[in-house]
């Protein structure tokens, strides 16, 4: 059976190096890594990874590269020299860079995420980008590009787990936009309950509001996490 422990990302939706720790250290060995994204890198900068990383955490460090290959790469070497788990890039950011930042981590034991579309994008807003068709059409492209330029996951919304796997994707998908049923939607657009999304395919979650912030104890929200899955 799945288990937060196993499949659960947190996201530390905190700028604050202090409350970060402290999610860290309650969270050690209770899910699968946490997430720390721009707020908290601009805030705290590299240094501060090594200290969430002491309190026995693996990093999912979401920064969401996206720039020239050799801008990106240099990037990605520094962050790979971080000790983290995951790390982000956009796969609309083009092969050369893909193939140069998944060379980068083949020595490591860190696996690069290409990221699709943005689960906090619905479709008006997709195809206001200029984008033509559906949403889970362009993902199912960026997934195959993603997988042929040597990427090993990639970051997209639950609702196009199924499509993917359908297709023979072998890529680890992390998906975000994952509610309890009681949850407020909060910007996400694209979502669906931690047990249709593990069904679904999805090979881990990540969820950061409905368990840092619900009004009750973070262990209490991991917990509640493990007894959704079998409700």
């Amino acid at each position: 059976m799945p288990t937060a422990k196993e499949n659960l990302i947190v996201a530390l939706d905190t700028p604050e190096l202090e409350q970060a720790i402290k999610w860290s250290k309650q969270l050690s060995g209770k899910v699968a890594a946490v997430k720390l994204g721009l707020e908290f890198f601009v805030a705290n900068g590299p240094e501060a990874i090594a200290a969430i990383k002491d309190q026995g955490v693996e990093i999912f460090l979401d920064l969401k590269f996206h720039d020239i290959p050799n801008t990106t790469k240099e990037a990605v070497k520094q962050s790979l020299n971080l000790g983290v788990k995951f790390l982000t890039i956009h796969i609309s950011g083009g092969r050369e860079m893909l193939e140069w930042s998944a060379n980068l981590a083949k020595d490591s034991n860190a696996m690069i995420l290409g990221v699709s579309i943005l689960t906090s994008m619905n479709q008006p807003q997709f195809n206001e980008l200029g984008f033509l068709g559906e949403i889970k059409d362009q993902v199912l492209k960026f997934a195959k590009l993603a997988e042929d330029s040597g990427l090993q996951g990639m970051v997209c919304s639950p609702l196009e787990v199924k499509l993917l796997k359908e297709n023979g994707l072998k890529l680890k998908l992390i998906t975000p936009g994952i509610r309890f049923d009681s949850d407020d939607k909060g910007d996400q657009k694209r979502i669906m309950t931690p047990k249709m999304a593990l069904i679904s395919g999805s090979d881990y979650l990540v969820m950061g509001r409905s368990i840092t912030k619900a009004g009750s104890s973070i262990l209490e929200r991991v917990e509640y996490f493990d007894s959704s899955l079998v409700s």
